[in-house]
């Protein structure tokens, strides 16, 4: 790999690091500000999904906006929108306020997620090498050092306007030290030619990745939301021990993630993905049969590796598939933000699905839902092919 791609690398996977530890550090602290704005879980609920809201509706306009300016210029937008929103978020004064900051605060995260999965595709089809699960691994280490910054603040009982402004101080030095080694705009600018501008539709192939992704982060949803509650309910464990289905399952997307490069590499990603969709489909069900404690933490491990690379996988295959079969029809860019929006709507449409199902015939058996999606994993394995 060339000495600037190799820059470049350094500088997104650090961009990647900084937008989950801006997200994940003020996550933590949501209690807090609860108890300030004294509000209830149900407006709490509201806000959070007024923020969902905002990442939605940034996800087409973040692939036009990186098709049309290039990515790099996109992500130092996005992130100045994150320092601002920052403080905003952490000193709203009201319910109202407070949904309406969280709603443009996750504008900006999507905005940065967008533009950084589209630079990391440029990175791959200039260097010829796999970088977007190592991408994602980072994204998770991220996560967990932006939860334990704030649980730091919030133990040292820091402000959380201070918090936010140390953190917006941060987030922005270290974007422009690392900014400096992104590619140039020039790098992924892709002016839309004729066919493009009279074409409405996206080609079928971009759709099926988008579903593909959607079985993966629906299982994921689905561990995060239901894991502890699962635990409680249905066997009565502690409160430490329900907490331990999500450890698991976070460390097993950790170390799917980071392998997920070399092995796709040395592989291809469509006998990866075969892996992953049997994980996800044959380990969840076997845990639940076991059930208890044992079982569960066997399922949400497997389940972890098994949805760990789809998402990561699927925009680098849907950048790639742009690049190269449909460069005269869709920007790499909104290839990426159109696979990444169809999986993003899971994570309005799962948290529902599962808790009406788990009224319905128990929590326990709901969770056989991500097992079943897991087929579809399989099915993409079929598309990966065409990339490999």
């Amino acid at each position: 790999m060339q000495s600037y791609l190799k820059r470049a690398t350094l500088g997104t996977s650090v961009w990647f690091f900084l937008n989950a530890v801006a997200w994940a550090s003020l996550a933590v602290r949501l209690p807090e500000i609860k108890t300030r704005l004294e509000i209830t879980n149900g407006q709490l609920g509201l806000a959070l999904f007024a923020g969902s809201v905002g990442a939605i509706s940034a996800l087409q306009l973040a692939g036009k906006w990186s098709a049309t300016y290039g990515s790099s210029p996109v992500m130092r937008a996005a992130v100045l929108g994150e320092a601002i929103m920052f403080p905003v978020v952490a000193s709203a004064p009201g319910f109202t306020s407070f949904a309406a900051a969280a709603c443009v605060f996750m504008f900006a995260i999507a905005t940065m997620d967008m533009a950084m999965n589209a630079h990391a595709v440029t990175i791959e089809h200039e260097s010829g090498r796999l970088i977007m699960g190592r991408m994602h691994g980072l994204w998770s280490v991220g996560g967990i050092a932006g939860g334990l910054i704030g649980g730091g603040f919030a133990a040292a009982n820091v402000a959380l306007v201070v918090h936010a402004i140390t953190m917006s101080v941060f987030v922005t030095v270290a974007s422009v030290v690392f900014g400096r080694s992104l590619l140039p705009a020039a790098a992924d600018r892709h002016a839309p030619t004729a066919e493009q501008r009279e074409k409405r539709s996206y080609p079928l192939l971009l759709w099926l990745l988008g579903l593909v992704a959607m079985c993966a982060t629906i299982g994921e949803g689905a561990a995060i939301d239901w894991g502890a509650l699962l635990l409680r309910e249905e066997w009565n464990v502690t409160a430490f021990v329900a907490s331990l289905p999500y450890v698991v399952f976070q460390s097993a997307m950790v170390i799917g993630r980071f392998s997920s490069d070399n092995l796709s590499q040395r592989f291809g990603r469509a006998r990866v993905l075969l892996v992953c969709g049997s994980f996800t489909t044959v380990g969840l069900t076997i845990g639940l049969l076991i059930g208890d404690v044992v079982g569960i933490m066997l399922g949400w491990f497997l389940l972890g590796l098994g949805v760990s690379v789809v998402f990561p996988m699927m925009m680098s295959v849907a950048g790639a598939i742009a690049i190269r079969e449909y460069s005269t029809v869709i920007a790499p860019a909104q290839a990426v933000s159109m696979v990444a929006g169809i999986a993003y709507a899971s994570f309005l449409a799962g948290p529902p699905l599962l808790g009406y199902l788990g009224d319905a015939v128990s929590l326990r058996w709901a969770m056989l839902v991500p097992a079943v999606l897991g087929v579809g994993i399989l099915a993409g394995s079929r598309i990966a092919k065409r990339v490999d």
